[in-house]
């Protein structure tokens, strides 16, 4: 069984769940099968609020549940919509308050977006979502549309915010090469520094130079 899928149920229902290989056991019961899972467990808890389960997305998982796909196709599916869910709970709806609350997160997000890093932007997100929420996103096969649903919702309002009050710091970070690069700059690392003035200065960019020896005098 899927271990997003697993992760999914422990995160939607209070049940011990207990992952062994191929199945998960729950309640002395083994289930090969994620749709006979959740089926008993949905019934199980089936007390909770409606608006419980429309905040983990339930609705969505449960109409996989009912639905024709079965075997291979069903878990495939089940999977993607779990990896939308995480997506959108975990971090889509999560997004202000990581950027806000972690310092080197924005400029990270920025750097992959501005230069539309799929794989950097991934790397972000696993960083700040979560374990959990990683997991169940890692377990979708359709990442390319979760990307291009922040891309038509976020991107372009997060750049432009970003440039709007970190106008410095974007100049910098457009000018880094590559993720490692974008780290050295955030932390200050002294030689890194070093070699960005001397490229800056080769580049006739004197105003980001002056703008690195001011940061160095606490300007």
């Amino acid at each position: 069984m899927n271990w997003s899928v697993i992760k999914y149920l422990e995160w939607v229902f209070p049940a011990a769940l207990y992952s062994q290989e191929d199945h998960v056991t729950f309640e002395n019961v083994r289930f090969d099968d994620p749709r006979d899972l959740i089926t008993i467990l949905y019934s199980k808890y089936l007390y909770f609020p409606e608006s419980y389960f429309a905040e983990k997305g339930f609705g969505k998982v449960w109409e996989v549940v009912q639905g024709d796909a079965d075997g291979e196709e069903f878990e495939e599916l089940l999977s993607d919509v779990i990896a939308g869910i995480a997506f959108e709970v975990g971090f889509m709806q999560r997004f202000t308050r990581i950027v806000v609350g972690h310092d080197n997160a924005a400029p990270e997000f920025y750097w992959a977006l501005f230069f539309s890093k799929s794989l950097s932007f991934w790397r972000a997100v696993y960083r700040y979502a979560g374990t959990d929420f990683s997991i169940m996103i890692k377990g979708g096969l359709n990442l390319k549309s979760l990307i291009e649903r922040f891309h038509e919702k976020k991107r372009e309002e997060f750049i432009r915010r970003f440039e709007m009050v970190e106008p410095e710091k974007a100049a910098y970070i457009r000018e880094c090469k590559n993720e490692k690069e974008v780290e050295l700059y955030l932390t200050g690392d002294k030689e890194f520094i070093k070699q960005f003035r001397e490229r800056l200065h080769k580049a006739g960019k004197h105003d980001l130079v002056d703008g690195l020896f001011a940061g160095d005098l606490g300007l």
